[in-house]
C-alpha cells in the first residue's frame, strides 16, 4: 500500500488530481442540470433527475445514491489526505480550505 501512496504522490500525482477534479465537476454539473430542470423548465422536483437520472431513473429512486456519499466521500477525503504532501506550498492553503469546506458539508 505504501508504494501506491508513493506513486500517487510522485509520478501519478497530477493524473490523480485530474481524475478527482473530473469527478467533482461532473457532480456539480449534475446538480446544475437538476436546478435548470426545476427552475427554468419548471419540471416537478420528482421528475428533475439530472443527466444520469434521465438515462437511469432507477438510480435516483433507489438507495444507490443515498449510500454513495457514505462510502465515497470518506474515501475521497482520505485520498486527498494522502495526496496532500505533494501539493506545492502555493496551493496548500487552497487545498486545506477545500478539504475543510467539503468536510463541513458532509
Amino acid at each position: 500500500m505504501k508504494s501506491l501512496i508513493e506513486k500517487l504522490n510522485r509520478p501519478w500525482h497530477k493524473r490523480a488530481l485530474q481524475t478527482f477534479m473530473v469527478i467533482v465537476l461532473a457532480h456539480w454539473a449534475e446538480h446544475l442540470v437538476q436546478a435548470y430542470q426545476v427552475y427554468v423548465l419548471n419540471w416537478p422536483m420528482h421528475d428533475a433527475r439530472g443527466v444520469l437520472g434521465q438515462a437511469f431513473p432507477w438510480l435516483v429512486h433507489s438507495e444507490v445514491l443515498h449510500y454513495n456519499p457514505i462510502v465515497f466521500v470518506p474515501m475521497t477525503i482520505g485520498m486527498c489526505y494522502h495526496l496532500f504532501p505533494s501539493v506545492p506550498d502555493a496551493a496548500r492553503m487552497h487545498c486545506t480550505c477545500s478539504l475543510r469546506l467539503h468536510s463541513a458539508t458532509i
